[in-house]
């Protein structure tokens, strides 16, 4: 298993290898705006799968701290999160099949971050696959730029590449600290984070604890 990161909300985000293939998404279909209303019935199934998102991540920095990431504790844990990760994606993946991205004109914008979070609760190919739509998505209004770039910033540690507006951490082997995965460009990582509605990474930073300090280009 790939090494935890830490994203926003207080996540710990961890890699499912189940293996599923969606077939190519659509562009989102704004019928509910059209409408003038949301469609409900798909907006409550999403809101239950949030609930099942994270009810189970809610103790995990809890436990992290009082067990330890390699303890028998918290690998039971990281199975609950797979076998729970692994079937929210299976129906979300058929949401976004069926009807394009869940943006907020169809299912509010709490519909959308719950998309956002089961896609990038995935492994990478999954995330490869849906990250144009939600790319298109953003463009549209119909998700937040914000959740946009916690997906562009796992894609890229996930290739093993530095992120561009610093929101994934990770447990560090060797002290079991969080630290940031390397950040590109870190001088700069501020205004990155600007253009996509996130703040100054130094706050960011704090909710995690670490005292941060902004680097310097290389």
């Amino acid at each position: 298993m790939k090494t935890a990161a830490l994203l926003s909300l207080g996540l710990l985000a961890t890699a499912v290898g189940c293996g599923q293939k969606a077939s190519s998404p659509k562009l989102p279909e704004l019928a509910g705006a059209a409408a003038g209303k949301l469609n409900q019935p798909l907006q409550k199934e999403l809101e239950e799968i949030y609930a099942r998102d994270q009810g189970v991540r809610q103790n995990v920095r809890a436990m992290m701290e009082k067990y330890g990431y390699k303890s028998p504790q918290m690998d039971s844990l990281h199975r609950a999160m797979q076998r729970i990760d692994s079937l929210n994606l299976l129906r979300v993946t058929a949401i976004i099949d069926q009807y394009g991205w869940p943006g907020r004109s169809l299912v509010g914008s709490e519909g959308s971050v719950t998309a956002f979070l089961v896609v990038q609760h995935s492994n990478l190919a999954t995330m490869q696959q849906y990250v144009p739509l939600m790319r298109a998505a953003a463009a549209q209004g119909e998700l937040d730029y914000a959740s946009l770039a916690l997906v562009e910033d796992r894609i890229l540690t996930y290739q093993n590449k530095p992120q561009l507006y610093g929101s994934q951490l990770r447990s560090n082997p060797t002290t079991g600290k969080m630290e940031f995965f390397p950040i590109d460009d870190e001088a700069h990582v501020d205004e990155r984070r600007a253009r996509m509605g996130l703040g100054p990474l130094a706050e960011y930073a704090q909710s995690f604890g670490l005292d941060y300090k902004p680097g310097k280009s290389k």
